[in-house]
């Protein structure tokens, strides 16, 4: 089996290149090593992936030089033998998906400055990035009007659909 997995970040920013009609990309990505037992940093592997399609064009547009990604594919071996009649060989990964696992330096600085993480689209209401929007809990004894409330929810407060209700909170 020839199957390879990948979590890194890249070096450099992604190229791309037309081949025959296909298009041809490459990253450079950086594993980290894991630290010795004394705790000292080991370095990185750096592997060469090569990605083809629209999926090399989308790389291209959306990745950058530290960006983080997973990629899935095979490892590929060529030899060659160069000008100087010396013999080469290069390992490197075809890629058959990459995921890009952060979000770009821009949306995740916005995010961060909003008081979130989360990015993308609002699930709660309210400002993006807040979540629910701020209200106090209801205290004993106070009132709430249900009209307010979207009519499937007011209907299965009141239990009649489109009704008006006034409710205290015990």
């Amino acid at each position: 089996m020839n199957a390879v997995q990948i979590v890194a970040r890249l070096t450099t920013a992604p190229t791309v290149e037309e081949r025959g009609g296909t298009q041809v990309g490459r990253l450079r990505l950086a594993v980290q090593r894991q630290r010795g037992k004394d705790g000292e940093d080991r370095g990185a592997d750096f592997i060469d992936v090569t990605v083809f399609g629209r999926q090399a064009e989308t790389c291209a547009k959306y990745l950058a030089k530290g960006r983080r990604v997973a990629v899935e594919g095979h490892l590929h071996h060529s030899e060659w033998e160069a000008e100087d009649g010396s013999r080469r060989q290069k390992l490197e990964v075809i890629a058959r998906s990459v995921e890009f696992l952060d979000a770009p330096p821009d949306r995740a600085v916005r995010a961060r400055a909003r008081g979130g993480r989360r990015i993308g689209r609002r699930r709660h209401g309210g400002t993006p990035g807040q979540g629910r929007p701020a209200t106090a809990p209801p205290t004993r004894g106070a009132t709430c009007d249900t009209t307010l409330l979207p009519p499937r929810t007011r209907a299965s407060r009141s239990g009649a659909s489109g009704s008006t209700a006034r409710t205290t909170i015990a």
